[in-house]
């Protein structure tokens, strides 16, 4: 029998999945700077679909810093400041939802599926 403490998957979990997986980027929000840290932690990890991507993103962001370099560059900062300062954080947390449990949510509902199956 499947209880709902099964099912349901909190936001320490997922940091803790993230932590367990190796994909905990210390640049996450600054753009092109993330997309170069999960690039290379991919690769360390062998996870070649998430390192294309991420390459790929690499990219494209190469080409916003050729075509409006200081506005890429701001939009970079500004990012990384929203995911790391707290206060910035907790405000757009509020006003859109913490990622962290966001992800939780679709988990959950993951694994009730997987459930519903058999």
């Amino acid at each position: 029998m499947t209880t709902e403490q099964d099912l349901v998957v909190d936001t320490n979990e997922v940091q803790k999945q993230n932590e367990e997986k190796n994909v905990d980027n210390f640049a996450s929000g600054g753009g092109g700077a993330e997309n170069a840290v999960s690039s290379y932690k991919a690769i360390v990890n062998g996870d070649w679909d998430t390192a294309g991507l991420s390459a790929m993103s690499l990219g494209i962001d190469a080409v916003g810093v050729a075509a409006d370099p200081l506005g890429t560059l701001a939009s970079w900062g500004v990012g990384w400041l929203i995911e790391h300062v707290w206060f910035l954080r907790d405000a757009f947390d509020a006003l859109m939802g913490d990622p962290d449990e966001i992800a939780g949510m679709a988990s959950t509902w993951e694994r009730s599926a997987r459930r519903s199956r058999t």
